[in-house]
């Protein structure tokens, strides 16, 4: 009776010792797991769009060229955003935004991806899928125009013909927040053509 008793005690003690061996072994599972699944904040990823119109062009061409005061503007542009960390340019096909681009391009040793101006809603989507920093050079009507559909803000009227020193910033989390900064570059906007610096 006693050897009978002392060995359910045996099994007892055997199973509570199992299970405190299993409880250890998820606890230490879950401590390691978790570091991996969980979201913190300063992980979080981050897009941040510079957009930008082309600089001043050359008047009577099709396609056309930077005048001379739109190459200034071109390298203005990228003397301030050569260390912000941009890690993709793009560009619509055409001379005038490309060149626009170039000067940046060529000092980051970054090649200029092109989206379809026409087709903003697709271009911006897949923009905002990525994180880093970006570029985008577009048009009087492409440069607002992807602002807004970043979900950011434009309470400025309408670029005007000669208009080309508006800088967006537009900065989107994967949280849903969205916002936006506006600057300006270079020599500013009279309301008439500008001529080249000295």
């Amino acid at each position: 009776m006693n050897i009978h008793t002392f060995g359910k005690q045996t099994v007892s003690f055997n199973l509570r010792r199992f299970n405190i061996l299993k409880i250890l072994f998820i606890s230490l599972t879950t401590l390691l797991i978790l570091p991996s699944c969980a979201t913190y904040p300063e992980q979080e990823l981050i897009t941040t769009v510079y957009f930008v119109r082309h600089a001043e062009i050359l008047p009577n061409a099709p396609d056309p060229d930077l005048s001379d005061v739109g190459k200034q503007r071109a390298q203005t542009l990228a003397n301030i955003l050569k260390d912000k960390g941009i890690t993709q340019i793009h560009s619509s096909e055409t001379v005038r935004t490309k060149a626009t681009v170039a000067p940046l391009a060529t000092a980051l040793g970054l090649g200029i991806e092109i989206y379809d101006p026409y087709d903003m809603p697709t271009f911006i989507a897949r923009l905002m899928k990525l994180d880093g920093n970006h570029l985008v050079v577009g048009h009087n009507l492409t440069t607002p125009g992807g602002v807004v559909l970043m979900g950011g803000e434009d309470t400025k009227p309408p670029l005007a013909d000669h208009e080309y020193n508006r800088l967006y910033i537009v900065t989107t989390s994967r949280n849903g927040s969205v916002s936006t900064n506006l600057t300006y570059f270079g020599k500013p906007y009279t309301g008439e053509p500008n001529t080249p610096e000295d």
